[in-house]
């Protein structure tokens, strides 16, 4: 009888001991995945790098570091989130995102690359035209001065003119992709007077005046003040071969034409055209 009490007593001990402390670890548990699961997205924390986070984790963490405002940051969870995003429309906003917030931080390459990507994939969607219109920015941004390689600006100002010939469809931007063709076709204008200069200089009449008969026909149209300088050119060129009576019909029309230019300059063959100094 005393050996039964003495088991009835041990057993209500060890319930009394081990019940609330394994209740106690549960709850434990339980608060820590609820943690985990509800507040711990995007944890980079060791053994969690973003390559193992799911698409809500990277897309929580993003956020808090935008909020943060380190967007440097934030861009390596947006490349990461375009890898794994599944959701096609959702793509759509995080490619818009990803490319505006490497155009602030001045990454124009990338930033340009993506946002043509997002033309490809989203053409016939109302945010096509902002995409573009950005992606011709980068690229604008990404051209030479005068005096070097004008292959972006040729690039640039051919993405321009494919905006504007859908000036029917395309609402806003309109003005802003004008002033970049224009200034496009300004600089690739300087870069060909360059070139005459240095032809003229070296005695390359010929070459010289085939460069202003292509400036002539390729930009007189859009840029009607071209036209008083490549006059001006050719009476240089007339000069400098010592063609006086070219040279004085030459002066004549570019005074009766335009008599209140004054950038007219006699050729001087002392004074280095600028492409000649690199």
């Amino acid at each position: 009888m005393k050996q039964k009490i003495s088991v009835s007593l041990f057993l209500v001990i060890f319930l009394l001991v081990t019940v609330p402390a394994c209740i106690h670890k549960n709850n434990q548990e339980a608060q820590s995945l609820k943690s985990r699961s509800t507040s711990n997205y995007g944890s980079d924390k060791e053994h969690h790098t973003i390559s193992q986070m799911s698409f809500h984790e990277l897309e929580y963490r993003k956020n808090k570091l935008l909020a943060n405002g380190d967007k440097e940051s934030a861009v390596k969870f947006l490349k990461q989130m375009i890898k794994v995003c599944e959701d096609l429309p959702k793509l759509h906003d995080i490619m818009l995102e990803l490319a505006d917030a490497l155009f602030d931080l001045g990454s124009l390459k990338e930033a340009e690359l993506i946002y043509r990507q997002f033309c490809t994939f989203y053409p016939g969607t109302k945010e096509v035209e902002y995409a573009q219109y950005k992606s011709i920015l980068c690229s604008f941004y990404l051209t030479l001065s005068p005096d070097r390689d004008q292959t972006k600006t040729k690039e640039t100002l051919e993405l321009a003119q494919k905006f504007l010939s859908r000036k029917d469809t395309y609402s806003t931007h309109i003005t802003d992709v004008e002033k970049i063709a224009y200034e496009c076709q300004e600089k690739l204008a300087e870069s060909e007077i360059g070139i005459i200069d240095f032809y003229t200089h070296r005695g390359a009449y010929i070459s010289a005046q085939q460069r202003i008969d292509h400036l002539r026909k390729e930009f007189t149209t859009a840029m009607p003040n071209l036209e008083p300088r490549l006059i001006n050119l050719e009476c240089n060129i007339a000069q400098a071969s010592h063609n006086q009576e070219l040279f004085e019909q030459k002066q004549l029309e570019l005074h009766t034409k335009f008599p209140n230019f004054v950038l007219a300059q006699n050729y001087n063959k002392s004074k280095k055209p600028a492409i000649d100094r690199f």
